[in-house]
Parts: C-alpha cells; sequence; structure tokens
C-alpha cells in the first residue's frame, strides 16, 4: 500500500550512479547527525553523569549522493575498476558493469566515506575541547559493507563476502594500548557489547552473546577464541575464518571459498577433493556454535 507522506522524492534515478549533494552541506543526514551528537555530549559536559551515546551514519550508502567537496577529492585520481575471473568477463559485459561505471560508484562511495571520516574527526575534536577525551571511550563500527559492483552484484546479501561483511571495528580512549595498533584476528558485530561491559568493568549477562575484546585492546594476550565469524539468514548460514568462508544452505548444499587465493571469493571449492578436511572441521564448528546459540533462556514465569 502506497503512503502519500507529501514529500517530493525523485523517481527512476540509479541508486549507483554517483552525484553532488543538491542542498547545503551542512542539511546533509552526515551533518545533522553530528550536530546533535555534539549537542548531546556538550550537555554530558555539563553535568558529567556516565552516559552513552550512539550517533548512526546513514552514509556510506545507496544513492551515492555526497557534497561537492568530497567528490573532488577523487576526480581524476587513479582509481582502478574491480577485477574479475575470466570466466565471468562475459557475464559481466552483458550486464553492462563497464570499467567506467564501477569507477564512477567508487568515487561516491569514497566521497562519502571521506564525508563520515571528516565528521568522526570532528566529534573527536569536540571531546577535547570539551575535556572528556581521557574518560571517554569511543567505538566505531559498520553494521554492513557493499559488494558495489563487485561479483556483478549492488547492494549487501548473500553470500556475504568480505565486501560486505568485512567492516571497520575501531576502539580508541582511556585503556587502549595507543599508536594505532592492528590487531589481526576474525571478530564480530556482537564482540562490541561484551568489549565496553569489559572496559567498564561491568557484569556481562549470561546469556549475552560475543567475546570481549579488552584484553587485545590493551595489549595482552587474546581471548583464545577459534577465529570464527558468523552470518545468518533463513535460508543459509555462513562461517567465515581467517582463511575461507563455508556455507550451509537450507538444503542441506554446502559452498566453501578460500578467501586467500585469487578470485577466491568468486570460485566454490567445496567438491574439490583436498577440502573434505575443512568442510569437515568447519561444518562441525558451524553446528556447535548453533547449538551454543540457542541455550536454554530462564524461565520468567512459573508455570
Amino acid at each position: 500500500m502506497a503512503i502519500d507522506d507529501g514529500i517530493d522524492r525523485p523517481r527512476g534515478l540509479d541508486p549507483y550512479a554517483t552525484r553532488a549533494y543538491p542542498g547545503r552541506e551542512e542539511a546533509t543526514h552526515t551533518s545533522w547527525v553530528t550536530a546533535r551528537t555534539e549537542h548531546y555530549l556538550e550537555l554530558r559536559a555539563a553535568d558529567r553523569r556516565p552516559s552513552c551515546c550512539i550517533s548512526g551514519y546513514n552514509n556510506p550508502h545507496s544513492p551515492l549522493i555526497a557534497p561537492q567537496r568530497f567528490l573532488d577529492l577523487y576526480r581524476g585520481r587513479a582509481i582502478a575498476p574491480w577485477s574479475f575471473p575470466p570466466e565471468r568477463e562475459a557475464e559481466r559485459l552483458a550486464a553492462g558493469i563497464t570499467d567506467e561505471r564501477l569507477v564512477q560508484a567508487k568515487v561516491g562511495y569514497y566521497a562519502m566515506v571521506s564525508e563520515v571520516d571528516e565528521a568522526v574527526g570532528q566529534l573527536g575534536r569536540t571531546l577535547d575541547r570539551l575535556g572528556l577525551t581521557d574518560d571517554t571511550l569511543v567505538a566505531f563500527r559498520s553494521d554492513h559493507g557493499e559488494f558495489l559492483g563487485e561479483q556483478l552484484r549492488w547492494g549487501k546479501g548473500y553470500p556475504a563476502p568480505d565486501c560486505v561483511t568485512r567492516v571497520p571495528l575501531i576502539f580508541a580512549g582511556p585503556g587502549v594500548e595507543g599508536g594505532g595498533r592492528d590487531v589481526d584476528r576474525v571478530a564480530e558485530a556482537v564482540d562490541l557489547i561484551p568489549t565496553v561491559l569489559d572496559a567498564f568493568g561491568r557484569t556481562r549477562p549470561p546469556l549475552l552473546e560475543g567475546t570481549s575484546r579488552w584484553a587485545e585492546l590493551q595489549g595482552l594476550d587474546s581471548p583464545g577464541d577459534d577465529g570464527f565469524a558468523l552470518t545468518e539468514d533463513t535460508a543459509w548460514k555462513a562461517l567465515r575464518t581467517p582463511g575461507h568462508r563455508y556455507i550451509l544452505h537450507r538444503d542441506g548444499r554446502e559452498e566453501l571459498f578460500d578467501v586467500r587465493a585469487p578470485f577466491g571469493e568468486c570460485r566454490d571449492i567445496s567438491a574439490d577433493a583436498g577440502a573434505t578436511q575443512v568442510l569437515a572441521r568447519l561444518r562441525h564448528h558451524l553446528l556447535t556454535r548453533l547449538f551454543a546459540k540457542e541455550r536454554a533462556l530462564p524461565r520468567a514465569w512459573p508455570y
């Protein structure tokens, strides 16, 4: 059912055709979120009560629209299109996914990333100005990535390759070892809450999913987890390890991708003779992981 909300929206526009934002830069969603966050931080600085602030930026996301000055950062730069396996070149051309279309989409996406990057830097300077930096833990993460033409796809979804599921997870603040250190370990979005609770010495609810990364952020020993990340859908489940992506479909069909091989995200190796042991290991881990997620909830009422 269509609802007439009185908003005049453009129709028939390609969401992956890069365009400049037509209005004032301070009127973008990114600018609005930044301004509201700064207002909240000013209130917090005044009363100094413990608090939590979540700033949700829509960008980078289709449609690819960014202020002109961020687009200008990438105009004329040598930006390469994605590479495709030879067996998919004919399909690529038939779909009209030309190098030119891929590069212009990258320009728009990168420009939106730069807009958010500048906004987050502005919030960091606001923390400094208000004297909040030394007692504020900042966590930066994204909910998903974007095909952006990779694998001849746009948007997000199955089979959840790295371009869709490998997203930033960045921490800064008191207790975090400095120097811009990278931790080369598979992590999950559900690790965020246990990490924050650990950082502030709060008790973790017994049924909370995820692994705390607080020890790693302090430069201490890793938590000893197995390096698997789960992606879920009602029709399939996927595991990402440091070297593979395993997918189990509802009908029992399996797929296995060697993510370290050339074009590894595009080539299913589950039928290869040498993949038998990897399949067995990941199949076992997926089943035990799903059983662990179905832990019985405590009774909230008597029977």
